[in-house]
């Protein structure tokens, strides 16, 4: 279990490049997640338990494992599996044909903590700290902290690394009387994850999760202006409604390129399915947290509630990713054309800003 030392013993393999052109290429794979190969153990006789291991990362692993181990004893499947998803980044039991539709959809993101996470989860907790009596800077110190303990307890993927360490940054620019610069902020998480592993800078997760933010400091406004204009919005709802769309547009168009390319997949529904999954997944994160944390006699509500978020939401993206045409998918294309792309994509954001 996660937090534990074992000592293993079987057959050693180095990783392999492809056996065919184009295949899956394990060696590159490994290369870029930092592994020397894989260790086949022949049965349980191969595996020894040396007890709990020691430091403060293995004390979060049990930690995780604890929480985890509450969402099973609260949630029934599959409302666990996508819970431990949406809360712990646990995403191996959950059901292939889900996962499929939140990715045929453009939402997998949600599946992978990362940004929306950190901002759900922290707006949550900064409403709570003011019906406390802490001052602004202690309720911008625990902020950051809780960035922090969050983005260690689900491990520091880049995703949620550069959530925690933007929005660590901006509660300190506040803690210290300073304007908050957002470019410089994601500038600086970029060059913090690189020199503590640079290989994260070839990942997928990591070049899509700073592209979305660029894509939305760049696009957001002016989208947002250019609707409001024509749609004259009323009320929260709409309101809302023309502010979603706009986030979700400018993030969508910023990665389309590079999806395509890395996924060969193309997902215009996203736009769409922002709208509904964004506040389904609030919800269903919500409830969830009160759900796992809350003792037994307290959690019953909670737990109605994250289950109706989590049914609705799953229901609600197998449905878009079966819209005609919401989804499609493409073959490869070269380095040139991408970034033909991304210069088109600069000239489309530099006109509209203007």
């Amino acid at each position: 279990r996660p937090g534990e030392r074992v000592e293993l013993t079987g057959a050693f393999r180095a990783p392999r490049p492809p056996s065919n052109p184009g295949g899956y290429d394990g060696l590159t794979w490994a290369l870029r997640q930092g592994l020397l190969g894989s260790l086949s153990v022949g049965g349980p006789d191969g595996v020894r338990i040396l007890g709990p291991a020691e430091g403060a990362l293995a004390g979060l692993r049990r930690l995780r494992e604890r929480l985890h181990g509450r969402i099973l004893a609260r949630f029934a499947s599959p409302e666990a599996e996508l819970l431990d998803a949406l809360l712990l980044g646990i995403r191996e039991p959950l059901d292939q044909t889900l996962s499929d539709a939140f990715l045929e959809t453009g939402t997998v993101h949600y599946l992978a903590i990362s940004g929306s996470h950190i901002v759900i989860l922290l707006g949550a907790l900064s409403l709570f700290l003011r019906l406390t009596p802490l001052g602004f800077r202690a309720r911008a110190g625990v902020l950051i902290l809780a960035a922090a303990f969050y983005a260690a307890l689900v491990g520091f993927q880049a995703p949620v690394a550069r959530s925690a360490l933007t929005a660590s940054l901006a509660a300190a620019a506040s803690l210290f009387g300073r304007p908050r610069a957002a470019w410089n902020a994601l500038c600086a998480a970029a060059i913090a994850i690189g020199l503590y592993d640079p290989s994260q800078t070839f990942r997928p997760g990591f070049q899509l999760s700073f592209l979305a933010v660029a894509g939305i400091l760049l696009l957001f406004a002016p989208l947002k202006a250019r609707l409001e204009a024509r749609l004259h919005p009323r009320g929260r709802l709409g309101r809302y409604g023309v502010d979603a769309f706009a986030m979700s547009a400018a993030a969508w168009m910023a990665v389309l390129p590079l999806v395509a390319w890395h996924f060969h997949l193309v997902t215009p529904v996203v736009v769409l399915a922002n709208l509904i999954v964004f506040p389904l997944i609030t919800l269903g994160m919500g409830a969830g947290v009160l759900a796992m944390l809350c003792p037994d006699w307290m959690a019953g509500p909670w737990v109605l509630a994250a289950r109706a978020a989590l049914q609705t939401l799953d229901g609600t993206v197998r449905i878009l990713a079966e819209v005609p045409g919401g989804h499609v998918y493409v073959g490869d294309f070269p380095v040139p054309l991408l970034a033909g792309a991304y210069l088109a994509l600069l000239l489309v954001a530099w006109r509209l800003r203007g």
